[in-house]
């Protein structure tokens, strides 16, 4: 599942995020389900990344350099951080595991097939083992 594609730089959101580069790369390809998880992280990631960026030196700028999901969690890495940041990100990961990644219901951390993802029962299907 890809997450929806959402050029945050021309619509003006997330300038300081995404500095006019698209969310959606190779890199960046989180689940669908998690978009609104993922938009609210950004949401309040931005005032923090105001704040950094005025910091940084001539040409560096903050990026979010990969998004996914890993072992039914949420990853979110980015290029700088701090505790502020970390706080926003560990959070969201905390919602990633009760968030259905597929559809973006409260879901459940599962064990499908020896592969570890976060669904709720309607999309779990048949072959569910405890994780």
């Amino acid at each position: 599942m890809q997450l929806r594609e959402i050029d945050f730089g021309t619509k003006g959101i997330f300038d300081h995020i995404y500095v006019g580069s698209q969310c959606v790369r190779r890199d960046l390809n989180p689940p669908v389900g998690w978009f609104d998880l993922i938009y609210r992280l950004c949401e309040r990631l931005e005032p923090l990344v105001r704040e950094l960026s005025a910091t940084l030196p001539p040409g560096d700028r903050f990026e979010v350099v990969q998004v996914k999901q890993k072992m039914g969690e949420l990853r979110f890495h980015v290029s700088h951080r701090n505790a502020a940041f970390d706080a926003e990100i560990e959070a969201a990961q905390v919602d990633s595991l009760r968030t259905c990644e597929h559809c973006g219901r409260p879901g459940a951390l599962r064990n499908v097939d020896g592969w570890l993802v976060t669904l709720c029962k309607e999309c779990l299907g048949p072959t569910e083992v405890p994780a």
